[in-house]
């Protein structure tokens, strides 16, 4: 029976590849494509190696050890790193101005001054001439621009992290806060479970005018918003948790990037998606650039198998397929690693566990209501529901300690 299942497994598996490519060859362009990331020496350059046609691939930047949000996500051209110039500039101390009739922009750092243009390859320093092998982009009204041309000027240092696809920039200035405190006594905290945002049949959805509302709440309450995986660690290395939260979603529907992201950029809070890997062609999911897009900007981004399907209802093989293969799937498009699982539906048994486990995930979430802590397995977490029509006095009791 199981090899017949096996051989009814890959032909359905077959089927939906196809489907899936052929979706992504009509849907997506060839750039958007090519936008997972790869790792590249971010600080090499080589005139030689002319890359402004190369694919755009988008990545993470931190300024300072902090997530650097600017309103357009950072990406490299080939290996030049392109980063939001005026946070960087003004970090560093510099006055950034811009001319619009001649589309200029000038920075001012101690006794340099920067002059360039939007699109443009030539750029001046101290009004010496230089080529840039990429020249700078506007985007949602954001100047981004290669970082390698500014950072002797405003005197930055900047590493890359190809394991994260990272980007590290530091002021010279730049004094790094010291270690948290640890904490000795038990604690917990609320990993929120949300699905669909806005209008829909079921209490899954929740309305943007209820979500605009709560993370409002957790803004005006100082609570600290963050991923599942960072929560984990915060809460293994004793670190306190008091007014820690974590955000989560599943299903990886485009409605997190319509309605939730926006909302999320503006208190500078971060979550974790739960991707089903097969549905990135669908037009109510994200498709593969817009996840690249999603972690680049500091969400994380986790697995919620291939198919969605009940777990503890399949062969060995499948799960091993729906489990490790997501898993996989996930690694080679975004070119990080993937941490984090959550059970379709909440359905699990001991050989699911196990094959989660086997898989190499570090934190698996369940439906299971209540509170994450040290005491419950690292693959069964505990989260706390978040339906429609909860009002804002639920939802403030929903985050507290019981």
């Amino acid at each position: 029976m199981e090899k017949k299942s096996e051989k009814r497994f890959n032909r359905d598996l077959a089927l939906k590849v196809g489907l899936l490519l052929f979706a992504i060859a009509i849907a997506v362009s060839p750039v958007m494509f090519l936008s997972a990331r790869s790792n590249l020496p971010i600080n090499t350059v080589d005139a030689s190696n002319q890359t402004t046609l190369a694919p755009k691939k988008y990545i993470r930047v931190d300024l300072n050890d902090r997530p650097l949000h600017s309103g357009a996500v950072p990406f490299t051209i080939g290996d030049r790193a392109l980063v939001p110039l005026r946070k960087v500039a003004e970090a560093a101390g510099a006055t950034v101005s811009w001319d619009k009739p001649s589309n200029s922009i000038k920075v001012v750092c101690g006794d340099k001054t920067i002059k360039l243009n939007i699109d443009k390859n030539k750029a001046y320093i101290n009004d010496q001439e230089t080529t840039l092998e990429v020249a700078p982009s506007c985007v949602n009204g954001v100047t981004l621009v290669p970082v390698n041309f500014i950072k002797d000027p405003l005197g930055i240092n900047v590493n890359w992290d190809s394991q994260w696809q990272t980007l590290h920039v530091y002021t010279k200035d730049y004094v790094p806060s010291p270690p948290p405190h640890k904490v000795s006594q038990p604690q917990s905290f609320p990993i929120l479970m949300y699905h669909e945002l806005g209008d829909g049949p079921n209490n899954l959805y929740v309305r943007e005018s209820e979500f605009r509302e709560q993370m409002k709440y957790l803004k005006d309450n100082n609570y600290r918003v963050v991923t599942l995986s960072e929560a984990m660690r915060m809460l293994q290395d004793q670190e306190s948790m008091d007014k820690v939260v974590a955000l989560t979603f599943d299903d990886g529907y485009v409605s997190f990037l319509t309605i939730g992201w926006p909302i999320l950029q503006q208190y500078d809070f971060h979550a974790t998606l739960f991707v089903i890997t097969y549905h990135t062609f669908l037009a109510t999911h994200l498709n593969w650039d817009q996840i690249n897009m999603m972690e680049a900007d500091w969400n994380e981004i986790g697995s919620h198998t291939n198919n969605h399907p009940a777990l503890s209802k399949i062969s060995s093989f499948q799960l091993k397929e729906e489990v490790a293969g997501s898993k996989q799937l996930l690694e080679s498009m975004l070119q990080v690693p993937c941490e984090t699982f959550c059970y379709p539906g909440g359905d699990y048994n001991e050989a699911v566990v196990q094959a989660v486990r086997d898989a190499g995930y570090k934190f698996a979430v369940t439906t299971k209501p209540g509170r994450a802590t040290l005491k419950e397995d690292v693959s069964l977490i505990s989260r706390v529901r978040i339906p429609r029509g909860m009002s804002i006095q639920s939802y403030a009791y929903s985050l507290k300690e019981m």
